[in-house]
């Protein structure tokens, strides 16, 4: 649902640290950045400015310095020269469906050398590249007049980048997506130039794998303006201009409501309702997403525990919460405080999640079922997931993706994957819940189904906790009229 609290696929995209500006004398240049990601999920090799001279694994590439010093260490070239340079930063490791997580630190080594070999061959011998640290990697490459230019350049990187590996006996297959800034339209000094080409390429990103985009002075204000979101993030934890309202999820077996799903509101002073789809994808980036998630379990719990009956209380957890290594130990003192079962609250977190099926994160979702915390499997059926992390990791239920609901009646597919997942989740002994209900002929066709719970405007809409003593009181009734009509 577009109110939920949707964490983002996307991981850390901080801004890069302060450089210091240089005046040197530099030639027309063309800024480029590339982003790896794996096609197994979200997990990228990107570009980035990291020194990474005493690296082992592609010693024949050059330093961040050397990098740098490239386009004010020649003579002033003719104005037909174009310098390209590909930067990116990410507090991320890179590459992890290659490396440790699924195939192993050597594995993942060897491809990226295997990436450096194919940016130099598509680079001839008129270029500077350099592997940055982590799956950092730059080019900077002189353009003659007449020569190839950055979109078939790009187009060049693209479709060798793409081309499967063969690592070791393993078939690997990534992709690519590019930022290009442009000197002189687009700035002269090499700082300029690298944000901006980094601006680009966060767009590329956005929109999908193998594209290419260039920096338009937009993409300049919208990173001002996520920016000034940030510093108004930060105001609205301080100050506690959040909400929380819940939405009803109903056992229809049962005819009783199973849980209320957790959603988080922003009423901002001067701009009004801020939708999560907005600053969540933000508080994640920039790891605010800790400390507001950390607000909204607490808040959450608090208020659960005046609840009447046993209704459940569902918190979103997002992937890029997986880096608090104490959130247990904290959710465990909030059980304690508040007089909360632990059986009365579940962790959903979002396919994204599994593509970091590192030991820590499975150790987490461990300490929470050892709690006896239940956890759910949101958004099941975009993409991510597997029937063996099914088995992997530690779930209790699965929540079908909206759009699936949605398309009931005009695709019909989306009753298949319906019916496939509910025979998936009785093999598993897992709960299945339908989301994103509101007409009576899609509640008939999920649970016709077999999905055990049905959440939608249907059967109630998102509610602030002052009208959760009188929905649950009101339910029987509601259902009873259901049930006979």
């Amino acid at each position: 649902m577009s109110a939920r609290w949707r964490p983002s696929a996307r991981t850390s995209n901080s801004p890069p640290p302060t450089r210091n500006r240089r005046t040197s004398s530099t030639p027309r240049s063309t800024t480029c950045r590339t982003d790896l990601a794996c096609s197994t999920g979200t997990v990228r090799c990107w570009c980035g400015t990291t020194s990474w001279s005493r690296s082992s694994i592609a010693p024949t590439l050059a330093s961040r310095p050397a990098c740098r010093s490239k386009p004010s260490s020649r003579a002033s070239p003719p104005r037909s020269d174009r310098w390209r340079c590909a930067p990116r930063w990410s507090k991320q490791s890179a590459l992890a469906c290659a490396r440790a997580n699924t195939l192993g630190h050597p594995i993942g080594d060897l491809l990226l050398v295997a990436v450096s070999e194919r940016i130099k061959e598509c680079c001839a011998n008129v270029s500077h590249i350099a592997r940055l640290g982590g799956d950092e990697f730059v080019v900077i490459q002189r353009l003659q007049a007449g020569g190839t230019g950055a979109p078939e350049l790009a187009r060049q990187l693209i479709e060798s980048i793409g081309k499967t590996f063969e690592i070791s006996g393993h078939r690997i297959n990534i992709g690519a997506s590019i930022g290009v800034a442009l000197a002189p339209r687009h700035g002269m000094l090499p700082d300029v130039l690298l944000k901006r080409a980094d601006m680009a390429l966060y767009d590329s990103k956005a929109k999908g794998r193998n594209t290419v985009m260039v920096f338009e002075d937009e993409m300049d204000q919208h990173a001002q303006q996520r920016r000034l979101l940030e510093l108004d993030i930060r105001t609205a934890i301080a100050e506690r201009q959040f909400s929380l309202v819940f939405q009803p999820i109903v056992d229809m077996a049962r005819g009783e409501v199973a849980s209320f799903e957790t959603l988080i509101r922003w009423r901002h002073p001067t701009r009004g309702n801020v939708s999560p789809a907005e600053f969540i994808p933000v508080a994640e980036e920039t790891g605010l997403i800790v400390e507001l998630g950390r607000w909204v379990a607490e808040e959450a719990i608090r208020l659960a525990s005046a609840w009447p009956g046993v209704a459940a209380v569902a918190i979103n957890f997002s992937a890029a919460q997986f880096v608090d290594k104490q959130f247990p130990e904290f959710l465990a003192d909030l059980l304690a405080e508040f007089g909360m079962p632990a059986d009365r609250v579940e962790l959903e977190i979002t396919e994204t999640a599994l593509l970091d099926s590192s030991a820590a994160t499975l150790d987490m979702l461990g300490q929470f079922r050892a709690m006896g915390i239940r956890i759910s499997l949101d958004d099941f059926g975009t993409g991510y997931s597997s029937l063996s992390q099914l088995r992997t990791f530690p779930f209790n239920k699965i929540k079908i993706d909206g759009s699936f609901v949605r398309d009931l009646g005009r695709s019909a597919s989306s009753i298949a994957v319906i019916r496939a997942v509910t025979s998936i989740g009785r093999i598993l002994d897992l709960t299945v819940v339908g989301e994103c209900v509101e007409s009576e002929e899609q509640l008939e066709a999920l649970t016709a189904a077999g999905c055990n719970q049905i959440q939608g405007y249907l059967l109630g809409k998102p509610m602030p906790t002052d009208a959760v003593a009188g929905y649950l009181a009101d339910f029987p009734a509601m259902h009873a009229r259901r049930s006979a009509a």
